[in-house]
């Protein structure tokens, strides 16, 4: 009998405290996660691993998250990636991040947020415009 792998999530953010709640809470929830404290060590764990998800923050301390995201589309696979907002996500249709390929955006002070989005996103491959 073939076993199912988890859904694996990579979360990416500077704050320490914010890897470790969205770990344990997507953890809780069923999901192999994985954490990163910032764009560059990011980066070398989707060269060594395949992603299905990736959640960022919006403030990285060593990218521009324009320029993390150009970065992972340079990769040999690019899973789906949900901008992780610091304030209230802004319009979706007005948010910059669109263009450059982000499956949408969730306010990071909210992890019940960040669930929902996980689960819709690993599912239809893309977030729901709010």
């Amino acid at each position: 009998m073939e076993m199912l792998r988890q859904q694996r999530i990579l979360i990416v953010d500077n704050d320490e405290r914010v890897l470790q709640v969205m770990n344990g809470f997507l953890a809780n929830a069923g999901f192999d996660t994985r954490t990163a404290s910032d764009g560059h060590s990011a980066l070398d764990l989707l060269k060594l691993q395949e992603c299905d998800l990736v959640f960022v923050a919006d403030h990285l301390s060593d990218f521009f998250l324009d320029g993390f995201l150009k970065a992972m589309h340079r990769l040999p696979t690019q899973p789906p990636v949900v901008v992780m907002q610091s304030d209230r996500p802004r319009s979706w249709e007005a948010g910059p991040y669109r263009q450059l390929g982000a499956s949408g955006a969730v306010n990071k002070a909210r992890p019940c947020e960040v669930l929902d989005a996980a689960k819709e996103v690993l599912c239809s491959g893309r977030l729901s415009e709010n």
